[in-house]
């Protein structure tokens, strides 16, 4: 299984950009095989883990399991936990898997590599076309999400297991049928076997027809829908959506937004302010766009503060870098660099996002005062935008709507430095 594991790899030229790797390990079987695996290339790697509290006390015992092999073999091991909360969503798997998936893409690494395989996506086709959704495959790659183990049957990973004598943890609430993946892997496709030898092959080989079918549907929709990208921005035209509302799943299921996310996102179409999140993209209803951007982990807490005695440093707030530090002569200012006269800043800088009743005197205005949600008005500035975008503050007042327009109480009102210059860019 090693040598197909490694041709595997190396069939992949994308992977010869990725230089750190990022494994989810539950501790079972399917994870420490690829854990195993992965130890044996070259790569850097580490690893994942989410105690998702249940089991009375086993999954804890889960965490130490896998926190105990990474201490062992030295791999970075990163933690979290989650604590299901109904009156938010009465749907626990789905609630742990966005949680898991948000945490995985916090920890910046290259590329999430998951354990899923070719029993898996039987039992995903079954699934996604029990619930009317497809009779889609699970993907080997979307976007930074690798599955290198999906061509590998669960019997091949049990034997790999033996072979090496790999430790794992058995997870006892998967024989259970009380979810409905569990159900159909302990009781629909059992039968389905004993009746048909070769379903498996079979289901498998139409969903594979299918999936080439869905990328000449893919590359029709782009044509006709044209989605602009920029800088992981991806802008699509509400008129164009209407003319085409079929094809709109086509265009954004790379994002990985599915049919059924898709038909409520053209149900709410006309819902300025609208959001829906995949595993890897938030997408927002806007005046006149549908705007689709990657998750970030936004800045915590809030108020990210800037003391001046620490100067130079840089910051990262949400998808934003802001860098700070004190110079002696003015440089050439534009919509992401700006300079402010040391003199005017007597206490600490916060970076923050707007809030309602926000006010500052924009720079060119002559004094005028306006509202922060006038301003963007103005702008047109789109929802996601402005739930983003820094905002800079010296005591009760705004310095620079970073990116956008600096107030005239702070521009350079002197001739002598030093100055602090402040520079906005992208991570």
């Amino acid at each position: 299984m090693f040598n197909d594991f490694i041709n595997i790899l190396n069939s992949n030229d994308f992977l010869a950009t990725k230089k750190n790797l990022l494994l989810a390990v539950s501790g079972g079987v399917d994870s420490m095989v690829l854990c195993h695996l992965m130890q044996r290339t070259d790569f850097q790697i580490g690893v994942a883990h989410v105690d998702h509290n249940t089991r009375q006390g086993e999954s804890k015992k889960d965490a130490d399991f896998v926190k105990e092999c990474c201490s062992t073999y030295n791999i970075p091991f990163h933690l979290a936990s989650f604590q299901h909360d109904p009156t938010t969503s009465a749907n626990f798997q789905k609630s742990a898997r966005e949680f898991r998936y948000h945490f995985f893409q916090s920890l910046g690494y290259d590329l999430i590599l998951t354990a899923h395989h070719k029993d898996d996506n039987i039992e995903t086709v079954l699934y996604n076309f029990l619930s009317g959704r497809s009779i889609n495959l699970i993907p080997e790659r979307v976007n930074n999400i690798y599955r290198p183990l999906i061509s590998f049957s669960k019997n091949q990973i049990l034997a790999y297991a033996k072979e090496n004598n790999i430790d794992y943890r058995e997870d006892l609430s998967n024989q259970s049928s009380d979810y409905d993946r569990n159900h159909i892997r302990n009781k629909i496709i059992p039968i389905i076997k004993s009746q048909f030898p070769n379903a498996e092959g079979k289901i498998l080989g139409l969903a594979q027809r299918m999936s080439e079918d869905q990328k000449t549907l893919k590359k029709i929709a782009t044509d006709l829908i044209q989605p602009f990208v920029k800088n992981k921005r991806i802008e699509i035209s509400k008129e164009t959506t209407r003319n085409y509302p079929q094809l709109l799943r086509y265009t954004i299921l790379d994002y990985g937004f599915n049919p059924s996310q898709s038909d409520n996102i053209i149900s709410s179409i006309e819902t300025v302010g609208a959001r829906f999140l995949s595993h890897t993209h938030e997408l927002i209803i806007d005046r006149d766009l549908l705007i689709i951007e990657p998750l970030v982990v936004q800045a915590e807490p809030k108020e990210v503060i800037v003391e001046m005695d620490n100067l130079p440093v840089t910051v990262g707030y949400g998808r934003y870098n802001l860098k700070f530090k004190l110079v002696q002569h003015l440089g050439i200012e534009d919509k992401n660099n700006v300079y402010v006269s040391k003199s005017s800043i007597v206490e600490k800088l916060i970076i923050s996002t707007w809030q309602f009743g926000d006010e500052f005197y924009p720079f060119g205005m002559n004094g005028k005062k306006q509202s922060l949600k006038k301003y963007f008005t103005n702008m047109k500035m789109d929802r996601l935008t402005k739930q983003r975008i820094p905002i800079i503050r010296h005591k009760d007042q705004i310095v620079w709507i970073c990116g956008y327009r600096m107030d005239e109480r702070y521009s350079r009102n002197t001739e002598k430095g030093p100055y602090l210059h402040i520079s906005l860019s992208l991570k």
